[in-house]
């Protein structure tokens, strides 16, 4: 064994010697007794973070599942008008105003295909209101 290999060795706690006790992270006198730790996550908020992450990516899933439902069902304008509806964040105006755009109607069609849409949409995902 090379003289760096034999220092690094050194280093390093045996498994027996932890089992033994002899640890240093352990001792009373270099801990905080969690304190710190306890302290950051407090201030970092994780659990609450994590909920957020964990409920965000479900419901990511969700309309995924749903687009997917949509594509399978072969109605590209109703994929189209769900797309819609999720940039514009559900809004209805905001959803009739772009498909007033897109599709070169008026607004009062749009708002006809809109409702239609929504009707069929639902149905097709067997959403109840």
């Amino acid at each position: 064994m090379s003289f760096r290999n034999e220092w690094m060795m050194n280093m390093f706690l045996s498994l027996d010697r932890m089992k033994q006790g002899d640890n240093a992270e352990k001792w009373s006198v270099l801990s905080d007794g969690g304190r710190g730790a306890d302290a950051i996550r407090d201030f970092l908020d994780l659990k609450e973070i994590q909920g957020e992450e964990e409920e965000e990516m479900r419901l990511r899933e969700r309309l995924n599942n749903a687009r997917e439902r949509l594509v399978e069902s072969k109605k590209n304008k109703l994929v189209d008008l769900f797309d819609l509806m999720l940039a514009t964040g559900g809004d209805p105006k905001e959803t009739v105003i772009r498909l007033s755009k897109k599709y070169k109607l008026k607004k009062r069609s749009a708002l006809r295909f809109f409702e239609r849409g929504v009707i069929r949409i639902r149905s097709l995902l067997t959403i109840e209101k």
